[in-house]
């Protein structure tokens, strides 16, 4: 099919999608008020009825919280289309800048050492990065948020310890510390112990 095409075809829908969307929300909006001796005289059935038994679950009540979850799922799901829409390039292809997490880097200076092409220049503005991404409690996170993770911290700690860093120096101090809190190395992912097997820091028999 032609790609022009057929992104035409997904705007058109998510227009359509998005008007069908606003009108049920505007109707679902529209609650009539009742007289208040009605609602009066309504709360006191109710409560009547709660002494005498638990009510059954109302099948419209549950019909409605369902619908309004779908209704915020479609939502991100067009926004997310319309996003991606957006950001794409004129000629049918989407860059952006690929943003990972300190494993990455301190995987880049353990794959350098290996292949015996270190850089030393480059090395510092590396280690300078991952020093700067360092939580406080010593560790480094997997993700944006991440409160600490065992492997990336090891990871990290080791490949600072090839750039050159002193394992005396206080962000190494403390990245240890939180690394023997957690279980050391033997509670870190297998891709961990390969690389530390790949340098004669680990037996390759328990990875």
């Amino acid at each position: 099919m032609n790609p022009t095409r057929r992104n035409q075809e997904i705007v058109a829908e998510l227009f359509e999608e998005e008007i069908e969307l606003d009108h049920l929300e505007e109707t679902s909006l529209k609650v009539k008020r009742l007289p208040s001796e009605k609602v009066a005289v309504g709360l006191r059935v109710k409560r009547a009825g709660l002494r005498r038994a638990p009510a059954a679950p109302d099948s419209a009540q549950v019909y409605t919280i369902e619908s309004s979850w779908t209704r915020r799922i479609e939502k991100a799901i067009r926004a997310t289309t319309r996003f991606f829409l957006r950001t794409r390039y004129a000629e049918g292809y989407w860059w952006a800048e690929l943003e990972s997490n300190v494993s990455i880097t301190s995987e880049y200076i353990m794959l350098f050492y290996l292949l015996g092409r270190s850089d030393p220049v480059r090395e510092r503005s590396v280690v300078r990065y991952l020093l700067n991404e360092q939580r406080v409690d010593g560790s480094w996170g997997l993700y944006y948020g991440d409160e600490g993770n065992l492997s990336t911290t090891i990871e990290t700690y080791f490949a600072l310890k090839l750039a050159g860093e002193d394992p005396q120096s206080l962000p190494l101090v403390k990245a240890r510390e939180y690394i023997l809190r957690h279980g050391g190395i033997e509670s870190a992912r297998v891709f961990t112990k390969i690389w530390l097997a790949l340098f004669g820091q680990y037996d390759w028999d328990k990875v």
